[in-house]
């Protein structure tokens, strides 16, 4: 990626970039749009922050739930 001229705000960017920044965006917006209708269809849900947890092994998801919610 390579800026054009002193101050300007247009940006080179290569096929590959390109490709990878859409893919990134379609993605981000999916996701955005997936947790909004979520929040929509459960209004009584107390919605908080948390983890993407999609191919996470089981000792991974123990290891983060006992981090967040059990205290010893």
């Amino acid at each position: 990626m390579k800026r054009t001229g002193s101050g300007a705000r247009k940006v080179r960017m290569t096929e590959t970039e390109v490709t990878a920044a859409a893919s990134e965006l379609s993605s981000l917006t999916s996701k955005m749009s997936s947790a909004a209708q979520l929040r929509k269809e459960y209004p009584a849900l107390n919605w908080q922050s948390g983890k993407l947890l999609n191919g996470a092994s089981r000792t991974a998801i123990e290891a983060w739930v006992n981090s967040k919610y059990i205290r010893k």
